[in-house]
């Protein structure tokens, strides 16, 4: 069985998060934000499945961060 990693979120995550859901919300369509949750969801079960797939911090080296949309 493979093992699976936790992902935590720091609180800047967060909070970039729901802050690009809520721009996404004002000014695009309801079928983008579900794409990009979609998309959000993807990277984070990749993450859990391959952390080490994606760019660790140059500060912290448990850290990982992956880019999910190029334009947000």
């Amino acid at each position: 069985m493979d093992s699976e990693w936790n992902v935590v979120w720091t609180k800047r995550a967060q909070i970039n998060y729901f802050s690009i859901l809520d721009y996404l919300l004002e000014n695009w369509t309801r079928k983008e934000v579900l794409q990009f949750k979609n998309r959000v969801e993807l990277v984070l079960n990749t993450i859990q499945k391959n952390p080490r797939m994606y760019v660790a911090s140059s500060i912290h080296k448990s850290v990982r961060r992956a880019i999910i949309d190029k334009n947000i």
